[in-house]
């Protein structure tokens, strides 16, 4: 468990924490920050998962915040230019290691009535944006299916707390 609080300089600590592998978050009730980084041995362990070894403390785990959140929005169109409301927009990571592991860069959205999507806080990064209809709850979680979208896939990249917008047409 964490401590109760940050220290002065910034320092925390979590007693009593067994070895293995962890996922790094930060409790939601931190108003507008959120998790931006989470460097521990040269890697962002967002992306990787935080390896507590049984020989050695981690002492070097700096999380960065933010209090801007990204976002990346767009409207959906079919092929006669129309809103199309009747799909799902995923968007994953380009690179395809992290589908696995950096599941917040793996995400999917219901389009709006008027094809409107909308992703807020996304971390920056190269990322692949799909549009799908008849997507099953949560099966954009796996790596065979997002293999299957790279083809129909659009490429973004998105900078820290950019707003960007990304139109897409279905056929």
């Amino acid at each position: 468990m964490m401590s109760d609080k940050v220290n002065p300089d910034g320092t925390f600590a979590i007693q009593d924490l067994a070895p293995g592998r962890y996922a790094v978050s930060i409790d939601g009730s931190t108003g507008p920050w959120t998790l931006a980084r989470a460097m521990s041995g040269g890697v962002d362990v967002l992306d990787e998962l935080l390896e507590v070894p049984r020989d050695r403390e981690v002492n070097d785990l700096t999380l960065t915040l933010r209090d801007r959140a990204s976002e990346l929005s767009g409207t959906v169109f079919d092929s006669a230019a129309q809103p199309a409301d009747d799909r799902v927009v995923v968007v994953f990571s380009a690179n395809e290691r992290l589908w696995a592991t950096a599941l917040d860069r793996v995400q999917a959205t219901p389009v709006g009535p008027d094809g409107r999507y909308v992703f807020t806080d996304l971390r920056p990064g190269a990322y692949r944006l799909a549009v799908v209809a008849g997507v099953e709850p949560e099966e954009w979680l796996d790596p065979a299916f997002l293999r299957q979208l790279l083809p129909v896939s659009v490429p973004i990249t998105l900078g820290d707390a950019e707003k960007k917008t990304q139109d897409l047409r279905v056929k």
